[in-house]
C-alpha cells in the first residue's frame, strides 16, 4: 500500500516537474473538460500523469478558471471540498460554512478523546476559510476532492483524512468506511 502511494507521489512530482509550459497551454476547452469523468459523486481520473497535467494546466489559468470549470454542469455530479462559489452567494455561503464548522468540530472531539489533555488548550474557530483546507495545502488539489475528500485514479479510490491518506479499488470502497 506505501508502495503504491509512493509511486503515485513520485510520478505526480516527476511529472510537475518536467511539462513545459507550452505544453498544456494549447489544450482546447473540450480537452480540458474531458481530463476527468465524475463516478459517485467523486472525480476519476485515467493515470496519475493526467491529473498532474490537469492541475498543472489550471495552476496556470488560475483558481477561478478551476472553479468554473468544476462547477460548470456537474453541480448535482460532484461537489468540492472547496467551494465553486463566490462570496456573493450568500445562501452557499452559509451552506458551506455550516458544513466546515461541523467537520471541525468533528475533528476536535476525536482529538480531545484521543488526547484529553488538549481539550484546555483548543480555541474555537468560528471563521471559515472559503479557498483553502485543514489538509490538503494545495488549493487546485483540494478542489478535486469530494467533500468527503476523495478522487478516483486509475481505479483506486485515495481517502484523505487526519489520520493520513488510505486508498482501494473503485469495487472494494467499502474498506475505506
Amino acid at each position: 500500500m506505501n508502495k503504491d502511494l509512493t509511486y503515485l507521489c513520485a510520478v505526480l512530482l516527476l511529472l510537475l516537474s518536467s511539462c513545459e509550459p507550452e505544453e498544456f497551454a494549447t489544450q482546447s476547452t473540450t480537452a480540458r473538460s474531458t481530463a476527468f469523468e465524475v463516478r459517485n459523486s467523486r472525480l476519476a481520473f485515467d493515470s496519475p500523469e493526467n491529473l498532474a497535467a490537469f492541475i498543472e494546466q489550471e495552476k496556470k489559468l488560475g483558481f477561478e478558471h478551476l472553479k468554473t470549470t468544476l462547477s460548470t454542469g456537474l453541480e448535482k455530479q460532484f461537489t468540492s471540498l472547496l467551494p465553486a462559489f463566490t462570496k456573493n452567494d450568500l445562501e452557499k455561503v452559509a451552506t458551506y460554512k455550516s458544513f466546515r464548522l461541523r467537520q471541525s468540530d468533528a475533528l476536535k472531539e476525536r482529538l480531545i478523546r484521543k488526547f484529553p489533555t488538549l481539550q484546555e488548550n483548543l480555541q474555537v474557530n468560528e471563521e471559515v476559510d472559503l479557498e483553502n483546507d485543514e489538509l490538503i495545502a494545495d488549493q487546485f488539489f483540494a478542489a478535486l476532492l469530494n467533500r468527503d475528500r476523495e478522487i478516483i485514479v486509475a481505479g483506486k479510490i485515495y481517502k484523505y483524512t487526519e489520520d493520513g491518506i488510505f486508498y482501494a479499488d473503485e469495487k472494494k470502497y467499502d474498506v475505506l468506511s
